[in-house]
C-alpha cells in the first residue's frame, strides 16, 4: 500500500498515513524543496537548453517564412498600385487629349483635369 501511495503526488489521495505524513512534511519543507529544485535543474539543464534552442530554430523559422510571406505579399500589392496608377494616368492624359481634341487652352485643361499646364502643353506637342 506504501509503494501504491508513493507513485501519487497528493497525500490527501493516500491510504498509508506514513506515506501522507512524508510527503505532506516533503512538500512542506522549503529546505527541501530548494534542494529538489537544484537538482531538477542540474539534472535536467541540458535537455531544457536542447528544448530551448530547438523551440528557438522553430520560432526562427515561422518568423522567416512569416517575413517572406509578408514581402512576397508587398510585392505583390506594390505591383497591383504601380498598374493602378499608370493606368489612372493614363486616363487622364486620354482626357486631355480629348479637350485638346476640342480646341481647349492649356490653362483650362489645366483646371479640369486638375494637373499642371507643363503636362498639358508636353501632351500637346506629342499630338
Amino acid at each position: 500500500m506504501y509503494l501504491e501511495d508513493m507513485q501519487k503526488a497528493d497525500p490527501r489521495d493516500m491510504k498509508s498515513s506514513v506515506a501522507a505524513n512524508a510527503v505532506s512534511e516533503y512538500k512542506g519543507d522549503p529546505k527541501i524543496m530548494d534542494k529538489t529544485k537544484k537538482w531538477v535543474e542540474e539534472t535536467f539543464k541540458e535537455r531544457m537548453e536542447e528544448l530551448n534552442e530547438a523551440h528557438r530554430k522553430e520560432m526562427n523559422a515561422q518568423k522567416e517564412e512569416y517575413e517572406n510571406k509578408l514581402s512576397t505579399q508587398q510585392d505583390e500589392y506594390e505591383d497591383k498600385l504601380n498598374t493602378q496608377k499608370d493606368e489612372y494616368e493614363e486616363k487622364i492624359n486620354g482626357m486631355i487629349r480629348s479637350l485638346i481634341s476640342r480646341g481647349m487652352d492649356d490653362e483650362s485643361i489645366s483646371e479640369i483635369a486638375k494637373v499642371s499646364v507643363e503636362r498639358v502643353a508636353e501632351l500637346r506637342k506629342k499630338k
